[in-house]
């Protein structure tokens, strides 16, 4: 009996452990409302300092707690150079000298600082993380800006086993021993790099995951190797006509050690100022989309999950919730590609 008790528990703790891999990857369905925590090139994109919070909530047949906040800020270095000139465009006397303005590659040169904390929890398996962005936007033509961009940070992980289940709680030694040990902890330092292609309709980016982690303290319950992933991400803007437009989003994941996972979502959007779509996981989950945004101001944005084929036993679902405000945003700009 006590081994299979602890079968059970070191198999639990790897379970948990997995899906924190999988967690750290496709994440939230809107992951296109904060996309500098996706990749470290898109840091500084806005001209204004883009502030969000965000909260995933899972609901199961099971009692294990499944939920996720975070809270996020980014902005640019530099003054919104192209802003000024566009809001000021009555003192351009010839247009063309103000297209010369507002396409001018040295004005359009900028870069990007912010941060980014969240906090996942899944069953008795709970991780945090802080991470700081930098980024470097450079133009390459009239239209399209390539930008190079890195993230340091610290993860913090934490297996807390009180509320872990055995058969004779009391009499079961290994487990008892596990309770004292104070294992289950592991702090690491990861930096990791991303770049972007993109314009005002369009992105494609490339970033790592894991590509440098070295361990500070780890333990023999939290001792496995974080493999390195690649991220894909791509989307457009299609304009419809002077009052809808079509978003077009998906997004991939690449390690030796994991089956690919991707991800393709679609919102209609009418006049920048609100949205509904869907998204769909590969043979995980489909998602209901819908955002409201201010201009210039805030914006919010809701993402029911429900899980397909063999999750869809466990009737697992959730709920994403994000608010955005955009602060020391004067000119009142829109966020780019949301």
């Amino acid at each position: 009996m006590r081994l299979l008790n602890k079968i059970s528990i070191v198999c639990g703790i790897c379970f948990f452990a997995s899906l924190d891999a999988s967690a750290q990857q496709l994440g939230y369905s809107q992951y296109f409302i904060n996309l500098p925590s996706e990749n470290a090139g898109f840091t500084g994109i806005e001209d204004f300092l883009d502030f969000k919070m965000g909260s995933k909530q899972g609901w199961s047949d099971f009692s294990n707690v499944n939920s996720s906040v975070f809270v996020s800020a980014y902005g640019m270095l530099n003054k919104p150079l192209k802003q000024m000139v566009k809001n000021n465009a009555l003192r351009v006397g010839d247009p063309s000298s103000f297209d010369k303005i507002i396409t001018n590659k040295k004005l359009r040169r900028k870069h990007g600082l912010g941060g980014f904390v969240k906090s996942i929890a899944l069953g008795p398996y709970k991780t945090s993380a802080i991470n700081i962005n930098y980024a470097y936007h450079l133009p390459i033509s009239k239209q399209l800006t390539w930008s190079l961009g890195t993230k340091i940070g610290a993860d913090f992980e934490n297996v807390d086993l009180s509320n872990f289940t055995v058969r004779d709680e009391v009499n079961d030694t290994f487990f008892q021993e596990l309770l004292n040990s104070n294992e289950g902890r592991r702090t690491s330092l990861i930096t990791d790099f991303g770049t972007v292609l993109y314009s005002n309709k369009f992105y494609l980016a490339i970033s790592t995951y894991n590509m440098i982690s070295t361990s500070i303290n780890s333990d023999n319950l939290l001792d496995h190797t974080r493999l390195p992933r690649y991220q894909f991400l791509v989307g457009k803007v299609v304009n419809l006509n002077e009052n809808l437009a079509l978003s077009l989003g998906g997004q991939t994941f690449y390690s030796e050690s994991y089956d690919s996972n991707w991800m393709v979502n679609a919102r209609l959007k009418y006049r920048s100022i609100l949205y509904f779509g869907g998204a769909y996981e590969n043979e995980t989950k489909f998602s209901v989309l819908a955002g409201l945004m201010s201009q210039g101001k805030f914006s919010a944005h809701y993402a029911y999950n429900n899980y397909l084929r063999d999750l869809s036993s466990f009737s697992v679902s959730s709920h994403e919730f994000i608010i955005g405000v955009f602060i020391f945003n004067k000119y009142a700009a829109d966020a780019k590609l949301w």
